[in-house]
């Protein structure tokens, strides 16, 4: 029994190991690379532990189980007068029933050698009915499966993202399709949806917050690598918070992938180094998004509404 369940801990974690590498390619995090360069020894060590376990169990039951008798030995429980005979090697007599030579049994029928396989039970080489391997499988697969459970939310967004024929910048958060399910994330970490700043990347979204709703300190917060949380204290606080918070719980955050997007369009630069969306407030004004592109020669600046309406454009793009 105590061998079976160690099995069983193996294949969990070996699907483990799977499934940490799928969540690794999925989303990007490098902890799961920590995570596999831990686990891979770890799980080899393991493995030779019970590998040499194994193995001398094996040797002490060969060597319980003794050797075969050798010439001139006896069969235990033979009788007396019969181990004891002497053999002359010019006499014609026989060997007396009962003795052994050359590791034969004199008098005695041969034994038939057994043919390689002839002993292989059902189900394979070495003994396994079918159900047993398929619940291996099934184990591998469940501890796969448990190591992608923080991940399911991006891989069914690979799934939408392919079905909506983008299924490689779809997760991208400045032009991509996911922006509202981030932000919605965002929320439920920050406490809700009053900020002072929030900056677009490719792969995440950074948050300037109150550390709670109403607090007058701000910290930052970040989704990333499919999760959103809380990462610290701000870089700078504000002098005055009122003047900068802005609320946009009525925001509909796929605006700004449409107005990156439009942005692209427009301004016709070729060999894009970078593209950086924000959403900002500046003084009494409204809140705006701003779309900065800038490439190896030229750059350009957009202004829009949180609905999408364009205010103004700027830069070297349209010289």
């Amino acid at each position: 029994m105590r061998r079976v369940l160690t099995g069983k801990v193996i294949q969990l974690l070996v699907g483990a190991l799977i499934g940490f590498i799928i969540a690794g390619i999925v989303t990007g995090d490098e902890k799961y690379i920590v995570i596999i360069a831990v686990g891979v020894p770890v799980l080899f060590t393991i493995a030779m532990v019970i590998g040499v376990g194994v193995g001398a169990r094996r040797r002490t039951s060969f060597t319980q189980a003794g050797r075969p008798p050798g010439i001139n030995s006896t069969i235990p429980g033979a009788p007396a007068s019969q181990t004891e005979t002497v053999l002359n090697p010019v006499s014609t007599a026989q060997p007396s029933a009962g003795v052994v030579l050359n590791g034969e049994l004199v008098g005695a029928s041969p034994t038939p050698t057994p043919t390689p396989g002839a002993a292989a039970k059902p189900g394979g080489a070495q003994g396994r009915p079918v159900w047993w391997r398929a619940l291996g499988i099934l184990t591998i697969a469940a501890g796969a499966a448990l190591a992608l459970l923080p991940s399911y939310g991006t891989i069914g967004w690979i799934a939408s993202d392919i079905a909506a024929g983008r299924p490689f910048d779809g997760r991208d958060m400045r032009t991509g399709l996911h922006q509202q399910e981030a932000w919605d994330q965002l929320v439920e970490v920050i406490g809700g949806t009053e900020v002072t700043s929030i900056l677009f990347y490719d792969s995440y979204i950074s948050v300037s917050a109150p550390t709670t709703p109403g607090a007058d300190t701000v910290d930052r917060f970040e989704w990333k690598y499919g999760h959103a949380s809380r990462v610290g204290p701000d870089y700078s606080q504000p002098s005055d918070l009122q003047q900068e918070l802005f609320d946009v719980g009525d925001m509909d955050m796929s605006v700004v992938a449409q107005v990156v997007r439009q942005s692209l369009d427009e301004a016709q630069i070729e060999d894009v180094d970078s593209i950086y969306p924000s959403i900002r407030r500046f003084a009494d004004e409204a809140p705006e998004i701003n779309v900065s592109i800038s490439g190896v020669y030229y750059d350009a600046s957009f202004t829009y509404t949180l609905s999408g309406e364009q205010l103004q454009r700027s830069g070297s793009a349209f010289d």
